[in-house]
């Protein structure tokens, strides 16, 4: 009976150590595993004369990314809105909208996004950008990827983000 039950331990521990081609890799949603993320935000703030007070620049890189399944990437999300993203690349490739990323294995996918703040509009100024809010709460200072994968919409998980320099304008 003890030798049964030793060899089933064994068995489930070498089932649970079998290399299925994802060792090293952090699963993000059922559709995606990647192998590490850089996640950067820069603030850029315009000249004085605009009502815009100041850009932050979101860049997010995945690297050794799997994709099992069709997956649309529609936002970035932060605190309550989503920022819609301003571009998306694949080995260095640009997709065009809708950012569809078909199975496969990617070097890198990398994604950037930009949210606009604005200060109180001056005559002749633009009107800001208005975001979309979303429906559940980030956490604050959490950002999540939007994406739809299988028709539903899925939320994946960013890590902490690792805040750039400032950049000025004239």
């Amino acid at each position: 009976m003890m030798k049964a039950l030793w060899i089933c331990g064994i068995i489930l521990v070498l089932s649970a150590c079998q290399d299925n081609g994802m060792a090293g890799k952090e699963k993000i949603t059922n559709g995606i595993t990647y192998q590490t993320e850089t996640f950067t935000r820069q603030n850029v703030v315009p000249g004085v004369h605009s009502n815009l007070r100041s850009i932050w620049n979101y860049s997010l890189t995945l690297t050794n990314a799997e994709v099992m399944g069709n997956v649309e990437i529609t936002a970035l999300v932060t605190d309550s809105l989503i920022l819609p993203l301003s571009s998306l690349k694949h080995n260095d490739m640009r997709l065009k909208k809708p950012y569809v990323i078909a199975p496969g294995t990617y070097d890198q996918l990398q994604l950037s996004a930009s949210q606009n703040v604005y200060q109180e509009a001056a005559p002749n100024q633009v009107d800001p950008v208005v975001y979309e809010r979303i429906d559940h709460t980030v956490p604050e200072g959490k950002y999540q990827l939007q994406a739809l994968y299988n028709g539903e919409v899925v939320y994946i998980m960013l890590s902490d983000v690792q805040t750039l320099d400032r950049i000025l304008g004239q």
